[in-house]
């Protein structure tokens, strides 16, 4: 007989697992590590796991509203508390059980099929540099899913658990959110920000995804980031016929400013990479997005150094902090960072050096307030002085780690057979 997985939230093992799961992919900050742990410790999941058994649902989630980057725009989220949103997470983690249902071109959250496989996999293709290539975005995503087009789809995903279905339709047919603490009657979607969020955005769009892997067409998702290629303009017409189709009966939008065609042997880009000639690259959009952050804060730090009377080398401290932590790896916080996007995927560090020689302009310009020739004057060992690391410099201490845990991986499988 079939356990729900409502049922399975009161276990403590299945925490334990989930837990060990979380600190093994690296995405536990510390702080996040403790409280995560002690909420585990202290059983503060069981009225929770119970309110849910017996009521079926529980309060409505906090609408927040994000600054998008470069724009006036805004970006919404839901957050639920803290101990709904670690019950979430959970349900979230042992949906991966289900990951069957998907086609082997779809890969957003999964747990063996992320965006290394992804390129790979297109990149398998043999002459795929003679292909055309239609890459969309699509708008507000997850908040434009219509739940009762989604609904049905879950309920046959969850056939064999019937009090998971019932729950989750409970959580996204409830009408109100929290905004200021105010409720508010609104279309809110599968909720981007909530946990089971993204297993719902794989399965509201799996129909498509099984389309083109089923006719063998070279097709990849992420989520809202689709692309798909094909041998000449009809075939290409077909698919882009096709994947509007679906889209507008699915009631969603293409974002227009990241759509677009590419004719045979010219560069493709696709989840922030390029593709050009054999050669996988940061695209150039990522590139004169982080440049254009650095500029800004560069300008801003500069600003408050002169209106309080700081040291120009504290702000360049600063400086080099705060894009560290976007850069490398944080302990302190499990945000993805480039290295963790980027250096598995890409094969040159044209894009690293531009944007190295960038960050070291905005240092120098914060370090001496000068643009010319005597900005030099604060030199690269000075820069190190302060924590600036180049990405460069890392891209191939990764590689080569990553080239010594292959080889001691061989030699252990080796060991193995033995």
């Amino acid at each position: 007989m079939h356990i729900s997985i409502l049922e399975r939230l009161k276990n403590k093992e299945e925490w334990l697992a989930f837990f060990e799961h979380k600190e093994r992919c690296g995405n536990l900050s510390i702080d996040e590590r403790g409280d995560l742990f002690t909420f585990i410790e202290n059983g503060e999941y069981l009225p929770i796991a119970d309110d849910i058994l017996n009521n079926g649902c529980f309060s409505p989630p906090q609408k927040v509203l994000l600054n998008k980057s470069n724009t006036d725009k805004k970006r919404t989220v839901y957050v639920y508390r803290r101990e709904e949103n670690y019950v979430l997470k959970l349900i979230a983690y042992m949906l991966s059980e289900y990951d069957g249902i998907f086609s082997p071109n779809l890969y957003s959250f999964r747990k063996n099929n992320g965006v290394k496989n992804a390129i790979n996999d297109i990149l398998k293709l043999d002459g795929i540099s003679g292909y055309y290539a239609y890459k969309l975005d699509i708008s507000d995503y997850f908040n434009s899913v219509d739940i009762e087009k989604l609904l049905p789809m879950l309920e046959n995903a969850l056939a064999n658990d019937p009090a998971l279905y019932s729950f989750l339709r409970s959580v996204l047919e409830y009408p109100y959110a929290l905004y200021n603490d105010e409720p508010t009657y609104q279309k809110r979607g599968i909720m981007a920000g909530v946990p089971v969020s993204g297993f719902l955005a794989d399965l509201y769009l799996s129909e498509l995804d099984a389309y083109f892997f089923d006719r063998g067409i070279p097709y990849a998702r992420y989520s809202d980031d689709i692309i798909v290629f094909a041998k000449n303009e009809n075939e290409l017409e077909a698919c882009i016929s096709y994947i509007k189709s679906v889209l507008d009966e699915k009631g969603l939008k293409i974002n227009s400013k990241k759509e677009s065609v590419s004719q045979p042997y010219t560069e493709w880009t696709f989840l922030g990479f390029s593709y050009n000639n054999g050669e996988i690259d940061i695209c150039r959009a990522s590139v004169e997005k982080l440049k254009r952050k650095m500029r800004r804060k560069s300008r801003a730090l500069c600003r408050w150094a002169d209106k309080n009377n700081v040291d120009r080398i504290k702000a360049c401290r600063v400086f080099i902090r705060c894009f560290n932590r976007k850069l490398f790896d944080n302990p302190r916080s499990n945000e993805l960072t480039w290295t963790r996007w980027f250096f598995p995927v890409i094969s040159t560090d044209r894009s690293l050096h531009q944007i190295d020689l960038y960050m070291q302009d905005c240092i120098r310009y914060i370090a001496t307030g000068k643009r010319n020739k005597s900005r030099f004057e604060f030199r690269y060992g000075d820069m190190k002085e302060q924590g600036y690391v180049s990405l460069v410099n890392k891209y191939y201490k990764n590689d080569q780690s990553v080239s010594l845990q292959n080889e001691k991986m061989q030699k252990y499988n080796v060991a193995e057979e033995i």
